[in-house]
């Protein structure tokens, strides 16, 4: 899920997690929660040469910052501000294909992860945008009665695109 800051993604995101899913973990890689999960992430992976290499990482990276974790269908697992880790965001393929439980990605500044050391993990997302809302919408929103006035006022067509591209 991509859009502009503040358009509430993270609010809508959690809203629906928690209406929809038994267990969530919740995780912002541009706050504490990133860092504490990046640490877990990097002991999960550690690896010396001549060991054997650590199996399934990813589910004891979760683990580990998460004691009560399930891979369960009824876990969710949101990750904000991915784009503050190319090596989070290149492992999306493996979240869908070795998890039972769903991940919900976002962040603010997507457009980050065009730079090389991000890979596309094409066929393995959907795409979904949060966009600000009109002036007419808003409205709507926020009062039933200051939206019916607003629909009435006679203003020509024209007059009301200034006004949504204004506010």
């Amino acid at each position: 899920m991509n859009g502009a800051r503040q358009t509430r993604k993270t609010y809508i995101i959690n809203k629906f997690a928690d209406e929809n899913f038994k267990h969530k973990i919740y995780i912002n890689l541009f706050d504490l929660s990133g860092r504490q999960f990046m640490e877990c992430y990097e002991k999960a992976t550690q690896w010396v040469p001549g060991s054997k290499r650590p199996e399934f990482p990813l589910h004891k990276a979760f683990c580990l910052y998460e004691p009560s974790f399930q891979d369960c269908e009824d876990t969710v697992i949101i990750i904000d501000e991915i784009q503050e880790s190319s090596e989070i965001y290149n492992r999306i393929r493996e979240f869908t294909r070795t998890f039972a439980a769903r991940f919900i990605i976002t962040g603010s500044y997507l457009g980050r992860a065009l730079e090389p050391e991000f890979k596309f993990a094409s066929g393995d997302i959907t795409k979904v945008r949060i966009y600000t809302l009109s002036f007419e919408e808003f409205l709507e929103a926020l009062d039933q009665k200051l939206y019916q006035a607003w629909l009435r006022l006679p203003l020509p067509e024209a007059d009301v695109s200034v006004f949504t591209n204004i506010f």
